[in-house]
């Protein structure tokens, strides 16, 4: 395990995500994709779901971003999205959870759990409109599956050290899959290969693009987690002092990574390129390849936001008179969660957020 510093370029001491000045744009060349232009600056909601469907308020419209419920008025949630605005998450079933797919035409495929198994959640999803997740059994233990479009789920493969219990929580363009395995954080290379540990840490992996991997650790003998990316070997982030229980929830194609921390009793995020980074009001769960941050934080109600590309200051996600969550965001700008028009007793309903031009 390695520590490292990276530079600010408006400080003349080696500390990162202490100052928030402003970061340069540049342009960043990733092996196999086109260059793309960087903006350098868990895991959604587990709320358990109800299979009752009730009508509705319809949301109100916002100049910006608009809302739109795509939850068919089921208890859902949305989990990622991609390039084309494919939208997977999970939706309550009265047998169960079921995993989704949602297509731009509002069409719905449903994704239900592997053979034998009492619920699903779809995860993630890639350009290819390859899909991740994770299947529950009966004794509670999960099993990680991939999905290739118009196929069922099938799991991947597990070793031994798994124990019985895997889980993916992201594909990147590659086909690489990352996320957890009993105890330990792991990747799968290829859809085929066996789960490899990251490090022979103990953790989950949230998020991959070519070759790099983000997530946590529980390091030591305690039970903080500590926030780490994988380039080869395990790093940690130089956040400011005091700080517990980080992750890194987001990497984009330009290498930019979110997350978020704990100091002095309130959770805050954070963004960091190879070259800078800086502390964020409130916790980051996913960035877009042109560096458009999303996120939310606990309040009354609970509060989702977005930072757009070059901009430092957040902008809340309509409606703000309800709890709203956000946690990816595609290239377009195109950001899903899920909100609570009924309030928390109703439980939460898929939420897509679009703009009318993209970034």
């Amino acid at each position: 395990m390695r520590r490292t510093s990276l530079t600010l370029p408006c400080t003349i001491i080696v500390v990162v995500l202490i100052a928030a000045c402003g970061d340069p744009d540049r342009v960043t060349a990733v092996p196999g994709r086109p260059a793309e232009r960087l903006t350098a600056p868990t895991r959604p909601d587990t709320t358990a779901l109800s299979a009752s469907a009730v009508d509705v308020p319809a949301p109100p419209s916002y100049v910006g971003y608009v809302l739109t419920d795509i939850s068919r008025r089921i208890a859902s949630t949305a989990t990622d999205i991609n390039t084309a605005g494919l939208v997977v998450g999970a939706y309550a079933t009265a047998a169960g959870q079921h995993g989704f797919v949602r297509h731009t035409d509002g069409t719905f495929e449903d994704l239900p759990p592997l053979a034998g198994d009492t619920g699903t959640v779809a995860t993630g999803i890639n350009d290819a409109g390859v899909v991740v997740g994770y299947s529950t059994r009966r004794n509670g233990h999960t099993t990680a599956w991939i999905r290739h479009p118009g196929l069922a789920p099938r799991a991947l493969s597990e070793p031994e050290f798994c124990a019985g219990s895997s889980r993916a929580d992201a594909i990147d363009y590659l086909g690489e899959i990352v996320g957890s395995c009993g105890r330990d954080a792991v990747i799968w290379p290829t859809e085929t290969a066996f789960a490899w540990p990251l490090g022979g840490v103990h953790g989950e992996a949230l998020d991959v693009y070519f070759h790099t991997v983000v997530g946590y650790g529980l390091l030591g003998s305690g039970s903080t987690t500590t926030a780490i990316v994988w380039r080869g070997a395990p790093t940690t982030f130089n956040l400011p002092p005091g700080s517990t229980d980080s992750k890194a929830t987001g990497i984009n194609a330009g290498g930019a990574i979110v997350g978020l921390f704990t100091q002095n009793g309130a959770q805050r995020g954070f963004v960091s390129s190879l070259t800078s980074g800086r502390v964020l009001p409130h916790p980051a769960y996913g960035i877009s390849d042109y560096g458009r941050v999303v996120g939310w934080y606990v309040s009354l109600p609970a509060a989702a936001y977005t930072i757009a590309p070059g901009a430092v200051t957040e902008t809340p996600l309509p409606p703000t008179t309800l709890g709203r969550v956000a946690v990816k965001v595609n290239r377009c700008g195109a950001i899903v969660g899920h909100y609570f028009p009924l309030g928390l007793q109703g439980g939460p309903r898929a939420a897509l957020w679009t703009k009318p031009t993209c970034d």
